[in-house]
């Protein structure tokens, strides 16, 4: 099937929730598409930071990722290309990671780039490495994440709502 322009613009203008494949180009290519931001979903968070700068050697990857921490504007210039800002970018990044990699990365933190993140450890029971059960307060957590993104869909793209945690969500 053939499609006409006007439903290529469609598709390009539509709004991308979440990612879990992606370089730092094609997400800021995103961007200005999505104003309320968009989530990068991974299972291992260290597969993601092996991908900064895979496509350049001595590039500047870890650099990017920081300045989009700030929720600073970001003005791209290329030769081949419009000029694109993208005003007051937001991405959430959500992934798991063991406790002896996360170590590893101590690399990563010269610049302070772990201290970015809000690191959620599970209590979790292990018999010869397998985990056993989860944590309740992990479990509850997923649901809200989930219900958000449940909600976010319902309230409709474009649209600006506070949503207030009752008073049992504000005990957990």
């Amino acid at each position: 099937i053939e499609l006409s322009q006007l439903d290529k613009t469609l598709l390009e203008q539509m709004p991308t929730l979440f990612t879990s494949d992606l370089t730092y180009e094609g997400l800021v290519s995103e961007l200005p598409y999505n104003p309320r931001g968009i989530s990068v979903k991974v299972d291992e968070l260290n597969g993601l930071f092996k991908s900064f700068n895979q496509y350049k050697s001595g590039g500047n990857d870890l650099q990017r990722w920081l300045e989009l921490y700030s929720n600073e504007s970001i003005k791209i210039l290329r030769k081949t290309e419009q000029t694109t800002t993208i005003n007051d970018p937001v991405v959430s990044v959500f992934g798991g990671i063991q406790d002896v990699v996360l170590e590893d990365l101590s690399r990563l933190n010269d610049s302070g780039f772990l201290d970015r993140f809000l690191w959620i450890v599970s209590q979790t029971t292990t018999t010869r490495g397998i985990s056993i059960d989860y944590d309740s307060d992990y479990k509850k957590y997923k649901i809200f994440i989930k219900t958000l993104i449940d909600n976010s869909i319902e309230i409709g793209y474009g649209s600006n709502t506070i949503l207030k945690l009752d008073k049992e969500a504000l005990d957990v």
